[in-house]
């Protein structure tokens, strides 16, 4: 993996971002310390990963760069970033965006009921559909219409959870027998 990040990097430094650290398992923290060891290809590697606040202390990967870290005499450098809802103005000018800069006088609307949540905003500008007097749980009913049994009844199970749950107890709660078909649906839903 180093080589060919040192290959790809032709002398130049290289950013590698890792999302949802916490979902890492511990083999993950040992391949990102060897890849941040100085070696002499001169690889100039900053590794930048998110992780959830409320999954940090069960993650396995942390655990695990923490330790091997301090065995080797190191530390990890963290720096938090907390991460709300988008500002109105912000979520209109990414609408904006989406749109292809044309004004749309939904715009206020759909700003106002994504609370400023980016997944939605963009979301509801791919969706041509929303009318005026537009609402998420329209949105989301419109969305899971037609879905296969075992994709709508694994949504019901996601919206009823009321907090994130591993993979395979919302399945079991939802009563899937086939997890590719039932989540290839929900994955169509972005």
């Amino acid at each position: 993996m180093r080589a060919l990040l040192a290959a790809a990097a032709d002398g130049r430094p290289v950013v590698l971002f890792v999302d949802d650290l916490h979902h890492a398992g511990a083999d993950t923290a040992g391949l990102m310390l060897d890849l941040l060891l100085p070696r002499p290809d001169g690889l100039a590697l900053t590794i930048v990963a998110t992780c959830r606040s409320d999954r940090e202390a069960d993650s396995a990967c942390l655990r695990e760069l923490h330790a091997r870290a301090s065995a080797r005499g190191q530390a990890i450098a963290e720096r938090p970033l907390s991460v709300g809802a988008l500002a109105p103005a912000a979520c209109e000018a990414l609408l904006r965006h989406h749109l292809g800069g044309r004004a749309d006088a939904r715009i206020s609307d759909l700003a106002r009921e994504s609370g400023g949540n980016p997944f939605l905003v963009e979301a509801l500008a791919r969706d041509g559909q929303a009318g005026p007097a537009f609402a998420i749980a329209e949105w989301v009913r419109r969305r899971a219409q037609g879905l296969p049994d075992e994709a709508a009844r694994l949504l019901a199970a996601v919206a009823l959870s009321g907090q994130p749950l591993p993979q395979g107890v919302l399945l079991q709660a939802a009563r899937v027998k086939s997890p590719g078909a039932a989540l290839g649906p929900c994955g169509r839903c972005r």
